[in-house]
């Protein structure tokens, strides 16, 4: 969440339409906690790999993002386990799935090492 007094719901909902109208392909395929849940974004290269964003925060409490998985360019099938996994054991958890060639993440926020 850009700010810790926006509700998740908001921003994520208000992102994905914004994402729609400049014509970027863009779904939530799972709605999590309405308040604060996290984000997690799976961006589709459309090459049969993707990239896998996950929000954390930095050392000074700053959200922003790492890839979720260590190749930073997963196969879609092993981006669908890991997220399987995570919303079995993070129910809070936000789901976005878009299309980018470019695998860029479109949801503010610095990437983090």
């Amino acid at each position: 969440m850009p700010s810790d007094q926006l509700p998740s719901h908001l921003w994520i909902t208000a992102k994905v339409r914004l994402l729609n109208q400049t014509g970027t392909p863009a779904y939530i395929t799972r709605k999590g906690e309405r308040n604060s849940g996290t984000l997690l974004v799976k961006v589709d290269k459309l090459d049969r790999t993707c990239c896998l964003y996950t929000q954390m925060r930095d050392m000074d409490g700053e959200l922003g993002w790492m890839h979720a998985l260590k190749n930073t360019n997963p196969s879609d099938q092993d981006a669908n386990d890991y997220i399987n996994r995570v919303k079995s054991r993070d129910p809070d958890i936000w789901v976005v799935e878009l299309e980018d060639r470019t695998g860029t993440n479109p949801f503010e926020g610095k990437m983090i090492s």
